[in-house]
């Protein structure tokens, strides 16, 4: 069972590790290029979870 993304929006959790475990492949190509672009991997990784909601419909 996956919860849709209305819950997972409304429960608000790290949206950014779930997408990073479901879509690796991205998640890895993301964090390579925020280290190539100068951010620090705190940072990257809070502009990939912000991605996430959008992705999900949270903003």
């Amino acid at each position: 069972m996956q919860p849709g993304a209305d819950y997972l929006v409304a429960r608000r959790p790290r949206l950014g590790i779930v997408l990073a475990r479901t879509e690796p492949e991205l998640h890895l190509r993301f964090m390579e290029t925020a280290r190539t672009l100068g951010f620090r991997d705190p940072v990257a990784m809070t502009q990939f979870n912000l991605l996430a909601h959008f992705i999900a419909g949270g903003f």
